[in-house]
């Protein structure tokens, strides 16, 4: 895949992520592609995994570059005709940096993260006739006491 269409792949995610679901009015009016820099928010993560999508058939390591998503956002602007709100002392490149910026970040916390998805890993089947009397923690089985606490303090003295 060449260099242009990963660049337009990211760009058009970016703005499907980020950008679309309320027409470009928190951009407009605030100069922030990202409503939250976070990924605990749940409204950020359904929109970075669409930017996280549009890598899935890319094959270059390279592709979650500063560089990459500088050339993307910039592409972005100028196809969609988005603005930000110039004040004084607004630098372009300045603001193109502080946007890269925070989304490199968060595409550093959600490759991370990845591996915590427990949605996909297989689980056990657990059987709840079957009676669970300890935890194995560092080689050792810790008793969990749930009935009687007081018939294990009488007899051993511990409380």
């Amino acid at each position: 895949m060449e260099r242009h269409s990963i660049i337009q792949r990211l760009a058009n995610a970016i703005f499907e992520g980020f950008v679309k679901p309320d027409g470009g009015q928190y951009l407009s009016r605030t100069g922030t592609i990202v409503n939250q820099p976070s990924l605990r928010v749940r409204k950020t993560r359904k929109a970075f995994a669409l930017v996280r999508d549009a890598a899935k058939e890319v094959k270059s390591k390279r592709f979650w570059t500063k560089a990459c998503f500088r050339q993307a956002v910039g592409l972005m602007m100028k196809q969609r005709g988005l603005e930000v709100p110039m004040t004084s002392g607004f630098s372009w490149q300045e603001w193109l940096k502080e946007q890269v910026c925070c989304l490199h970040d968060l595409a550093q916390k959600a490759r991370r993260n990845q591996w915590r998805n427990m949605d996909t890993s297989p689980t056990l089947p657990w059987n709840p006739e079957e009676p669970f009397w300890g935890l194995t923690v560092a080689n050792h089985t810790v008793l969990i006491l749930i009935a009687c606490p007081y018939v294990f303090t009488k007899k051993t003295g511990i409380t």
